[in-house]
């Protein structure tokens, strides 16, 4: 039997389609929340409302501009956005690309959004093996954001839950890191398919 319905983080992008695709096979339905941060690539906005009308699930976008709060080649548009994150680090090896916080910003809004709605459960898809260098992509900082949002309580006295989906190791060929995610999935003609965990 299913559970109650999920809020997923939804991107638009790769990994939290995955998670989106998860969610409405392991519950009752799902949301997708998308936060719109002020993002220069805001196409991936634009395919997450595609996405979630095809699937016909309620799509929730919320305007959360992070342009005035932290700083970012992501968001700021005096900055260039660079073609390699390998060589594009500030001196601690943080790409500039990092917005910081960013996960842990959408993770409130989401508990937030799903407490106001009755829902515990958020499903995420962060990806690790693209951002390796971004501190709240870790494993260690989705497992402290999972703790600490267990450690809380809705209004109903419930914890919240957060379901990260599994996130792989790089995979290194000649000592050369490759591209991939553990989100390997095709669409094609209306229908997607993808990886079952579990």
């Amino acid at each position: 039997e299913k559970k109650n319905k999920a809020v997923v983080l939804f991107s638009g992008g790769i990994d939290s389609t995955t998670a989106l695709y998860w969610a409405l096979s392991n519950f009752g339905g799902a949301t997708a929340l998308t936060v719109h941060y002020a993002q220069r690539h805001n196409i991936e906005v634009q395919m997450a409302e595609r996405i979630a009308n095809r699937l016909n699930i309620e799509f929730r976008p919320v305007v959360f501009p992070l342009k005035d709060i932290v700083y970012s080649a992501l968001i700021d548009n005096e900055k260039e956005i660079p073609n390699s994150l390998s060589t594009s680090k500030n001196e601690e090896g943080v790409p500039f690309t990092y917005v910081p916080f960013r996960n842990g910003i959408f993770l409130s809004l989401a508990a937030a959004f799903a407490e106001s709605r009755g829902i515990t459960d958020i499903v995420t898809g962060f990806n690790l093996v693209d951002t390796p260098d971004y501190p709240d992509t870790t494993e260690e900082f989705t497992k402290k954001m999972e703790e600490e949002l267990k450690s809380l309580r809705d209004i109903d006295g419930e914890p919240f839950n957060l379901i990260a989906l599994p996130m792989c190791s790089p995979v290194f060929y000649d000592d050369e890191r490759l591209p991939g995610t553990y989100a390997n999935f095709l669409i094609i003609n209306d229908a997607v398919l993808l990886p079952v965990y579990n």
